[in-house]
């Protein structure tokens, strides 16, 4: 697809903020202004947005652009009607809208394909290598860059807003007469069996992820049901708004993460709702932006510079994910500092994996400033301990005799301390001998990540494991498995 560039009288061009998320795109100019990059002119305000292969893709009327790496935008498209869906998939990018279904194949050798369909296809959900879709006027199809694979018409009167494939089945949520009406199906072909959720109102949006489903109703209600029980209105939404979600997503590591008019709230299981707080600030908020690093809040404003927009963490665990790519500079500059305050943000909020890599950043040493005694406090919450600031030295002894209990946490978070020096000498067979029992609890113990390529001189270690065990034998230890991750993880 080849780069549009401005009208004539007008240029772009794009500066990233990357610490404040912010996106900056000037819009005045002349003709004799130069410019480099040929990119998007997006008229009015942002309709849809999402996130596919690590890039931002975001609509407005007709206009379609692709935002790569936070840096440069590219890939403008004019599309032949209002785009009214937009979403990423596992093969394919889809864009659904007044009379036309687009996708975009992951293969570069594939070209995208436009498909003039009438209706106005207001939501698509990712299917094999292809998609489904839904119109407002009662049809669905199943599609691909090849064309339209399948049609279906549903009853008359029936007026879809949503689709999804959540427990193996398929779900179109909508309105009959002004009401609720919600149909499922194993396939997109059928047959079709109405569902009951005890709501009245249109129903506008449906999500899941594991045994969790909600819908959403245009009155501000939601009901939920659990893979096998019967649906129950979820008060605690209700009790937070009165209006269905501008947008949601679901995840097993976030739960539900809904925006509404009246701000934005997240349940772990869709039946207890808390708002979360996030920064103010003047823009508009527009929607969420699930991808890469969790979910996201976009937001937007017209200046005289131009289209401003912003992004900002919402979750603990889009807090932790943000850290995670500054830790590693992974799409925005390595900057530790900044990493250890997003960390040390998620940690607090109870994200498991938060709490072990801020420990691991502060006890590596690359954030020289930042105290031993804070990642001490970490390692010994970690393992199930009162988490109070101590010398390291301190906390790798009550680590050690924690370990040598058989407390499968402690383990692991010792090897990683005896790799790293903290608070004893480093001394890489005994970290990898204390590894191998470690694992032995727990394979997937998080801690030990950072080195889960590691193994030095194993038979070395091998013999010091068997010292170790039978001394936690003698001691009389019972092994006690590694608990359960917290928040996020």
């Amino acid at each position: 697809m080849r780069a549009v560039g401005f009208s004539r009288g007008l240029w772009l061009s794009l500066m990233v903020l990357a610490g404040a998320g912010l996106a900056v795109i000037p819009t005045r100019g002349d003709d004799k202004t130069p410019t480099s990059l040929e990119a998007p002119a997006l008229v009015g305000d942002l309709t849809r947005v999402t996130s596919w292969r690590g890039n931002t893709y975001a609509a407005s009327g007709t206009g379609l652009a692709q935002l790569r790496n936070d840096r440069e935008w590219l890939h403008y498209r004019d599309m032949p009607g209002r785009i009214s869906a937009i979403a990423g998939g596992t093969h394919s990018l889809a864009v659904g809208g007044s009379g036309f279904l687009w996708v975009m194949p992951g293969k570069k050798k594939i070209p995208p394909a436009l498909i003039e369909i009438s209706g106005t296809w207001v939501a698509l959900s990712a299917k094999d290598s292809g998609w489904v879709a839904v119109s407002q006027e009662g049809g669905l199809v199943v599609f691909s860059e090849t064309g339209v694979e399948f049609r279906h018409q549903f009853e008359e009167g029936f007026r879809p807003n949503d689709v999804a494939e959540i427990w193996n089945q398929w779900w179109v949520v909508g309105q009959k007469r002004g009401q609720s009406h919600i149909l499922t199906a194993t396939s997109p072909a059928g047959p079709w069996t109405e569902a009951q959720t005890g709501g009245k109102a249109p129903a506008m949006r449906v999500v899941g992820f594991d045994r969790f489903i909600v819908v959403f109703g245009a009155d501000g209600s939601a009901f939920r049901a659990v893979e096998g029980e019967a649906w129950e209105p979820c008060r605690g939404f209700e009790a937070l708004t009165n209006e269905p979600p501008v947008s949601v997503f679901a995840s097993p590591q976030e739960g539900f993460v809904a925006l509404t008019p009246d701000g934005l709230v997240q349940s772990r299981d869709g039946h207890n709702w808390v708002r979360l707080a996030y920064q103010d600030d003047p823009y508009g908020s527009r929607a969420l932006l699930h991808g890469d690093l969790g979910t996201v809040l976009i937001s937007q404003s017209w200046t005289e510079a131009g289209l401003v927009l912003r992004r900002e963490p919402v979750t603990p665990y889009a807090t932790f994910l943000l850290a995670q790519a500054f830790a590693n500079g992974e799409g925005v500059p390595l900057d530790p500092k900044r990493a250890l305050e997003l960390y040390r943000k998620a940690a607090v909020a109870g994200v498991h994996r938060a709490q072990v890599d801020l420990a691991f950043l502060i006890a590596s040493g690359q954030v020289p400033a930042a105290q031993t005694s804070e990642a001490s406090a970490w390692y010994l919450l970690l393992c199930g301990e009162e988490g109070l600031a101590c010398e390291p030295e301190e906390a790798f002894r009550r680590i050690e005799a924690l370990a040598l209990k058989g407390r499968a946490e402690a383990q692991g978070i010792l090897a990683v301390m005896l790799r790293l020096g903290f608070g004893t000498k480093p001394n890489s067979i005994e970290a990898t001998a204390w590894t191998q029992i470690a694992e032995e609890q727990r394979a997937n113990l998080y801690a030990l990540d950072w080195y889960a390529d590691v193994d030095d001189k194993p038979e070395e270690a091998k013999v010091r494991a068997d010292a170790l065990r039978a001394k936690i034998s003698r001691a009389g230890a019972t092994a006690h498995p590694a608990p359960v991750s917290g928040t996020g993880d």
